[in-house]
């Protein structure tokens, strides 16, 4: 138990509200490293972990209003991609799986680096 006295009500208010969110702060950081602890030893329950599989993602582009689709290992991933037109970022806009495309063992794309 902290006891904090101050002549002034208002500064100790202000310090037990810096007490209670270095408090947050703290169980915060503990929460995530038990979750990253879990991850690393394979507990996760499987409603977090999911499996990628490889697909077809459709990007929109809202510059130049060009719309294509890129392959992938994982069609769910939310990240960026680059518009083949005008070079902007783009963010996916859907996907959907095609279980036809090649894989190598670690689930990657077949074809996708030099040397394959």
């Amino acid at each position: 138990m902290i006891l904090i006295t101050t002549d002034e009500s208002g500064q100790m208010e202000q310090v037990n509200s810096r007490i209670t969110r270095l408090l947050y702060l703290v169980v915060t950081q503990v929460q995530i490293l038990s979750k990253y602890r879990r991850l690393l030893l394979g507990t996760m329950s499987e409603d977090v972990m999911r499996r990628f599989s490889q697909g077809w993602r459709k990007f929109y582009c809202e510059d130049c209003k060009f719309v294509f689709e890129e392959a992938t290992r994982d069609y769910q991933t939310p990240s960026l991609s680059l518009c083949p037109k005008c070079s902007e970022e783009v963010f996916p806009i859907s996907g959907r799986e095609d279980l036809t495309l090649p894989i190598d063992r670690f689930g990657n794309l077949k074809g996708t680096f030099p040397n394959e």
